[in-house]
């Protein structure tokens, strides 16, 4: 039964993160189209905070009930790994076959992973800090998160390959992850909370 629960469990949390690297891919490929522009980062902004909320939701579910807890924490963090890295792989091989048929700006290189995966991964790594028992980790990993952002930030020209000017793209992953982080945090001061763990 616990060896079903934890299959069952790998894949909804390979699905979970599958989507919500679609989502973030999405949305960074929206702005690209868009070159940044401002009705279309609003809205991509909005989806992928309600796919974070969802993400953060969905780790408080699966790793119920208390005694199976850390068995299932391992088994997401893999099944998160996969989904991030399939849904990277399909959205990213996508483009490279029929990006420039799309738009003939867009150009696909290793670097443009960089701008997908600063967003997913700052996503992800604040989901799980809210589900951890320790305050060093619920508050060292958003720091930590807010740093690579930073450095990010800071080395945006090199993550920028399409071929129009400016960094929108890069700007928008910047403020996507500082927006998300702050609705994650609200999010978790305002949820209801279960019975103790």
């Amino acid at each position: 039964m616990t060896d079903f629960l934890g299959r069952g469990t790998w894949r909804s949390g390979a699905l979970v993160s599958f989507f919500l690297t679609l989502l973030v891919s999405g949305s960074v490929l929206a702005v690209r189209l868009s070159r940044g522009h401002l009705s279309m980062a609003w809205l991509a902004s909005a989806v992928v905070t309600l796919g974070a909320i969802l993400c953060a939701t969905s780790l408080d579910v699966f790793t119920r009930p208390p005694t199976l807890r850390e068995e299932r924490r391992a088994s997401l963090l893999s099944a998160h790994a996969f989904g991030v890295v399939v849904g990277l792989g399909l959205v990213h091989v996508a483009l490279v076959l029929r990006g420039t048929s799309i738009d003939p700006a867009l150009v696909e290189r290793p670097s443009q992973l960089v701008n997908d995966l600063v967003l997913v991964g700052a996503i992800l790594s604040v989901c799980w800090s809210l589900d951890a028992a320790s305050l060093v980790t619920r508050v060292g990993v958003p720091v930590l998160a807010l740093v690579v952002v930073a450095a990010y930030r800071a080395t945006a020209n090199r993550w920028h390959a399409d071929g129009f000017p400016g960094f929108a793209v890069q700007r928008f992953v910047v403020h996507q992850c500082v927006a998300t982080l702050g609705a994650l945090f609200l999010f978790d001061v305002f949820r209801p909370r279960g019975p103790a763990r």
